[in-house]
């Protein structure tokens, strides 16, 4: 495994994507720099879902499954205050205490199966983008690894124009590729 910069004879992971020209190159290259903009997206839609699940359930839009056995029994479809296992929904209101979040601290819940399985799906397309472009980079090519670099640039670009200066740490989760 060496540094290069010749793409000719590369294959892509699969034998049915090897580059075998300059007009496969520039093919290959838009394909990695596309993924790459995928996964930024997946990334950041699976965050931005987290982040509006918690706030409807925080204003309690969603009936919520049942309770943990450790909390006390609630009225169905409600979520309160516990202080018991505290969540905290950022790291501000673990910094600043349960104050910083309007005196409340929220316990952890269990989501239907069908938001879960959402979230699930998000997380598992986003492992697979990760997993296949991380494969493509040990092919230590530099044109491959910067087609993969600016697509990953432009994504975060195009997808995270808004920046939330309520949040602490809440942005940051998942910045990386995570395989």
């Amino acid at each position: 495994m060496l540094w290069n910069t010749d793409p000719t004879g590369i294959c892509l992971v699969f034998p049915s994507l090897q580059i075998t020209g300059t007009s496969s190159l520039v093919f290959y290259l838009l394909f990695l720099v596309a993924l790459s903009v995928l996964f930024e997206y997946t990334r950041l839609a699976a965050l931005a879902s987290d982040r509006a699940l918690r706030a409807d359930l925080r204003r309690q839009t969603y009936p919520l499954a049942a309770q943990p056995a450790a909390r006390a029994p609630s009225p169905a479809g409600s979520l309160r205050p516990s202080p018991i296992s505290p969540t905290y929904a950022s790291d501000q209101e673990s910094l600043l205490g349960p104050a910083a979040a309007g005196g409340k601290r929220w316990g952890a819940v269990r989501l239907p199966c069908e938001l879960q399985a959402k979230r699930s799906a998000w997380y598992s397309a986003n492992m697979a983008l990760s997993f296949y472009l991380m494969l493509v980079v040990m092919s230590y090519n530099a044109w491959l690894i910067g087609a993969m670099l600016f697509g990953a640039g432009f994504g975060h670009f195009v997808f995270t124009r808004q920046f939330d200066l309520d949040s602490v740490g809440v942005e940051d989760e998942g910045k990386a590729i995570c395989h």
